[in-house]
């Protein structure tokens, strides 16, 4: 059953919308022609824009071949709302796909650029508002920012340590007990160097020599 047919009934249905509930949202809802449609479902569909006067015409300045033209495009749109055909207000953002009925827009958080003066009349989806300052991602979510992996700096730190660490232990003294009786003290002394152990032998064993064989000999003889 089409919109004529409904009109018939005496209950007149927005052609783009296909509601009869005149709200602050919708606007006020105007027929001309066996056309009736909500004068903001009017102004904010895409495809049509107003030609005559809407202070004098009925159906808020729009042309009714004009309106049905919208209604045919608009069947062919599926709401990103409540997922019916009939999507004519669409995201004024060039590259969002995204289309409404104009109520659906609104209850999707849609906002309305409006300028009557200059007869501007613009809808931005919920993720593509001018004003919003906070950026959203493609599909509506805040960028998440990646913070520092704190166990990555830890790991590096503690290596660090471990290298320190051992490098004190290496120069370290040795301690160990003195069996001195004049101080029962832990006495440092550190290790000795490969050089000082070549150098320990007694300078005596390599002055002293063995006796001549013959020397010896004659010795006894005498």
């Amino acid at each position: 059953m089409g919109p004529e047919q409904f009109q018939s009934l005496n209950k007149i249905i927005c052609v783009l919308c296909e509601k009869s509930d005149e709200t602050e949202i919708t606007g006020p809802l105007s027929s001309k022609e066996s056309t009736s449609a909500h004068e903001n479902c009017l102004l904010f569909a895409s495809g049509i824009y107003s030609k005559n006067s809407p202070t004098y015409d009925d159906l808020f300045g729009f042309a009714v071949e004009d309106v049905k033209e919208e209604q045919r495009r608009g069947k062919r749109l599926l709401c990103h709302h409540c997922k019916k055909n009939g999507a004519t207000a669409g995201c004024d953002l060039k590259r969002c796909k995204r289309s409404y009925h104009f109520p659906c827009a609104i209850e999707a958080r849609a906002t309305i650029d409006e300028d009557i003066n200059k007869g501007r009349f613009k809808l931005f989806c919920e993720l593509h508002d001018p004003k919003s300052k906070k950026p959203r991602s493609a599909d509506g979510r805040r960028p998440d920012l990646k913070r520092p992996d704190r166990r990555d700096s830890n790991s590096s730190t503690g290596s660090s340590e471990v290298s320190v660490s051992k490098k004190k232990k290496r120069n370290s003294p040795i301690l160990i007990d003195s069996d001195d009786d004049i101080e029962d003290t832990l006495a440092p002394i550190y290790a000795p160097v490969e050089s000082h152990i070549e150098d320990s032998t007694s300078p005596n064993r390599y002055n002293q020599s063995d006796p001549d064989p013959e020397s010896k000999r004659y010795a006894e003889l005498y």
